[in-house]
């Protein structure tokens, strides 16, 4: 499990950051409204 969080990690950050860095704002906002959504249906299939 740690070795899959820790790939995930070394692939994923990299990744966030072009994207931040190189995208534009509505780029951007659409990357973080798809992250929001995806911890919201997380948190609703807790309950």
């Amino acid at each position: 499990m740690d070795i899959k969080r820790a790939l995930t990690t070394m692939l994923g950050l990299p990744c966030v950051i072009a994207i931040i860095v190189f995208g534009g704002n509505t780029i951007v906002d659409i990357f973080f409204a798809i992250v929001a959504l995806i911890r919201y249906t997380r948190i609703f299939y807790c309950f």
